[in-house]
């Protein structure tokens, strides 16, 4: 048989329950709905066009050093004939003129005093060029070996001047291409900032909706529900029969 039942049921009312379906619950299904964008930039810099620059000048430094000994020679020729027309020629034609006024100073030695015949004559004057030819040869070669020693040193202060250059060259572009990259590392990081902010954007708003929706007033409602039974049936049929 059935039996009565009392029912109380409490709802919440007021302005923050409103706020709460009016808005709030709006704004979350928006987010919800919404799709994920992954960010589509850059999230490193490229090397700079100076950092490239600075492992190509890098490159012909380290390059310097594979002179081949034929590389070497030609170098050094090149400086020795620098010597040669500088040094050794002007010596040697001041050497020749020297001994063309020796020689006038001889033959009027000679023709002054008429002590030499002929015979003699020609001998004195063999041993005197004869004595001149070793000078000169032996000047030729002193000279010879001076300007090759000079040439190598030369050679030398060229393949250091060039490395150094390069070095230095290198190492300037590679700061400048740090400052360049660096400079470059931060507009990203700005860029990706500024993705990261819409992105969170939507999530920040749903949170200030739920803060306020929580500071929102809620009240309650009670209703009580009555499920008459059998006996109440009953009871009201027994009623109406008095």
């Amino acid at each position: 048989m059935g039996q009565s039942k009392t029912t109380n049921t409490t709802t919440p009312t007021g302005p923050g329950v409103d706020y709460f379906a009016n808005t709030v619950n709006p704004a979350a299904s928006n987010v919800a709905s919404g799709s994920f964008e992954g960010y589509g930039g850059e999230y490193a810099p490229g090397l700079s066009d100076y950092s490239t620059q600075a492992v190509g000048m890098y490159g012909q430094a380290g390059a310097a050093g594979n002179y081949t000994p034929a590389d070497w020679n030609a170098l050094t020729q090149q400086n020795m004939s620098a010597y040669t027309q500088n040094v050794m020629d002007p010596t040697l034609a001041l050497m020749d003129r020297e001994r063309q006024k020796q020689m006038v100073g001889e033959q009027a030695n000679i023709i002054g005093s008429g002590a030499f015949d002929s015979s003699r004559r020609g001998v004195y004057e063999g041993e005197s060029s004869a004595a001149y030819g070793l000078g000169r040869d032996k000047m030729i070669a002193d000279l010879n070996r001076q300007g090759y020693n000079e040439a190598q040193a030369a050679t030398m202060n060229q393949f250091g001047a060039q490395q150094g250059a390069l070095a230095q060259g290198a190492a300037g572009l590679s700061g400048i291409g740090g400052m360049d990259q660096n400079l470059q590392m931060a507009q990203l990081a700005g860029q990706y900032g500024d993705f990261m902010r819409q992105y969170e954007d939507p999530f920040k708003r749903l949170g200030a909706l739920t803060g306020a929706s929580a500071a929102a007033p809620v009240g309650s409602t009670n209703t009580e529900s009555y499920k008459p039974g059998v006996w109440d049936y009953m009871t009201a049929i027994g009623s109406m029969g008095s």
